[in-house]
């Protein structure tokens, strides 16, 4: 069994070497295809995501390299004494938090001129279509314009256009490839694939090649690229919107919760309006004849679900009130501009803070030694590498002394 075991591993690593040159193939279909859907629909037409993530990307890597020291977070945490890793990882990570932003807000830019050109040359085919029905049919009269009907109507795109179009989709889905295949050759580089069944990749030159870039790159752009999402994400929401949605859902939640808190806490006896409320439907429970503790239970819950009504109330007040401001205020014009940029900013802090929060998970399980993160977290990278020489400092010391208080305890 072992035998043949062995003999079945080694007629695989006889393909696995011929890996490469089908995942190159197979890309570089997918990306023709993108390129011809992308040229199908002209550059008005497709996502920019992909293009405007490059961007970013490429933009710290140069900015980086020649601001990384001239970043006032550079001589801010250096003058007051901040060690030397941590100080060029907040430079660093600042400087990408910059591009982001900077092309979050050429990709807002540009998406509102798209859009106004589009809507320009749909209602010039719009009113064009009524004239001529209206000549058709000899009157103008019942021929209205339909504002929100622009999807029926197809503008079609220029010869540069297209050629934009397909090569902003060929750019995007190329940008999806590398990132799922750097992912996968740092993941076999990191584990014993390296020197087991993927060993004879390592043969093709082009992967020695390939691995020093994706080893200093693929992490950061890969963390640049969640954060433009997020940001791009909330951006598209806009910040009104994203309050009410964040009210009424886990506002809801919370101030249902504290209702049924509140009648049975200490503050019933101690504030007034519920103090009120409570004894009334405990009183008004007690002529029904049950027990103190059963009809004090009943008054109880009777307060929480009444408290429950006022707040649904209040919540479908506010609610109401800022999908009015979404939909009528912020929706265009210069205040929906703010509403996004307001938006986007926030979510880019959001997007950093989430981007900390697994990086920190990551290092939690690497000092408890639930896996190994060798080379794949601490290699040339510099946000990736950055984090986890920061949490050295801050986290470390925390993991430190929960474990032995967990030793202390058990």
């Amino acid at each position: 069994m072992t035998l043949n075991c062995l003999l079945a591993l080694e007629s695989l690593k006889a393909y696995i070497k011929y890996l490469p040159l089908a995942i190159a193939v197979v890309s570089a279909i997918f990306i023709v295809i993108a390129f011809m859907i992308g040229f199908t629909s002209g550059g008005a037409r497709v996502h920019w995501g992909g293009v405007a993530w490059l961007a970013a990307a490429l933009g710290f890597v140069f900015a980086d390299k020649y601001l990384h020291e001239k970043n006032p977070v550079y001589k801010m945490l250096s003058a007051r004494g901040f060690y030397a890793e941590i100080v060029s990882f907040a430079s660093s990570f600042t400087i990408a938090l910059a591009c982001i932003l900077a092309v979050l807000l050429l990709y807002g830019l540009f998406t509102l001129i798209l859009r106004r050109k589009r809507k320009i040359a749909v209602r010039a085919i719009q009113e064009r279509n009524a004239f001529e029905k209206a000549i058709k049919y000899g009157s103008y009269e019942g021929f209205d314009i339909d504002e929100d009907d622009e999807k029926s109507v197809r503008v079609k795109p220029t010869g540069i256009g297209r050629l934009l179009g397909g090569l902003i989709c060929a750019v995007n889905t190329a940008m999806l490839i590398a990132t799922l295949v750097c992912a996968t050759l740092l993941i076999v580089n990191a584990t014993s694939l390296k020197n087991g069944a993927m060993s004879t990749i390592y043969t093709v030159p082009i992967i020695p090649k390939v691995l020093p870039y994706a080893e200093k790159y693929a992490l950061d752009f890969a963390m640049i690229g969640v954060i433009f999402l997020v940001a791009v994400t909330g951006a598209k929401k806009g910040f009104t919107e994203t309050i009410r949605v964040f009210l009424v859902r886990l506002g809801g939640i919370s101030a249902i919760a504290l209702c049924f808190y509140l009648p049975f806490s200490r503050f019933a006896s101690s504030n007034s309006f519920l103090c009120v409320i409570v004894e009334r439907l405990v009183g008004l429970a007690a002529k029904v004849g049950w027990s103190v503790k059963v009809y004090t239970l009943c008054g109880k819950i009777a307060a929480a679900l009444l408290l429950c009504v006022i707040a649904v109330i209040v919540l479908l007040l506010i609610n109401a009130v800022l999908k009015t401001l979404t939909q009528e205020v912020f929706q265009d014009g210069f205040l929906g501009v703010i509403d996004k940029m307001l938006a986007g900013v926030t979510f880019l802090i959001l997007g950093a803070l989430l981007c900390a929060v697994i990086w920190a998970a990551l290092y939690a399980f690497a000092h408890y030694g639930v896996f190994q993160m060798g080379g794949l977290t601490r290699g040339t990278s510099t946000l990736s590498s950055g984090f986890f020489e920061t949490f050295d400092y801050y986290l470390k010391p925390f993991l430190q002394r929960f474990t032995a208080k967990i030793k202390s305890i058990f």
